[in-house]
């Protein structure tokens, strides 16, 4: 098991939907004292009717935290980012990276979140 570490978690799954092994994990390195960054699922598709509620729910959760991110629990925090939904197109993917990236940087330097494990879940 880690200890005092920086984790950063690439979910495809948001931190609130069903309990997961991705959640758990996350969760159970936490308790351990390592401090974990838990980002949900980006979403990026093409945008459908049916995606509205999703939509809310990520816009709500951005705006619960601070610019998408907020504590959980203790050494948890989860980071809800805003995409373009335009996975075919290079200028949102561009915009996107560019956005995550800025967010991210801006967020570790701040936490003096350096050298972190880089968990990933597909």
């Amino acid at each position: 098991m880690l200890h005092g570490r920086d984790v950063v978690c690439i979910s495809s799954i948001d931190w609130d939907f069903i309990w997961q092994g991705h959640q758990e994990i996350m969760a159970s390195l936490a308790e351990h004292g390592n401090r974990v960054l838990y980002i949900e699922n980006t979403g990026v598709r093409p945008p459908r009717l049916r995606d509205l509620p999703r939509v809310r729910t990520r816009l709500r959760n951005w705006w619960r935290g601070t610019k998408g991110f907020r504590q959980e629990r203790e050494n948890l925090v989860v980071y809800s980012p805003i995409v373009l939904p335009f996975p075919y197109s290079r200028l949102a993917r561009w915009v996107n990276r560019t956005l995550l990236m800025r967010a991210l940087r801006r967020w570790m330097r701040a936490t003096d979140f350096r050298r972190p494990v880089v968990w990933t879940f597909t």
